[in-house]
């Protein structure tokens, strides 16, 4: 099965126990944490107000790498 189509509970647990984490960034209220496995890039979209995690997606364009890395 493939892994995005997976429940975001499932996903979710999958990347705590066998992704690493990379780096975070923050956007529009939302925290999102970098980490690569099985080879790709993974986004986990959290709101901080809901305090919920909305999204864990395949990172859409990795040119966008840097984002994580840019002084504020």
């Amino acid at each position: 099965m493939d892994y995005f189509s997976l429940p975001l509970n499932q996903r979710a647990d999958i990347l705590w126990k066998e992704a690493v984490f990379l780096a975070t960034t923050s956007y529009y209220g939302h925290r999102i944490n970098l980490h690569s496995f099985k080879g790709q890039y993974i986004e986990v979209w959290y709101n901080a107000i809901t305090n919920e995690i909305e999204d864990i997606i395949p990172m859409s364009k990795p040119k966008l790498f840097r984002k994580y890395f840019e002084q504020n």
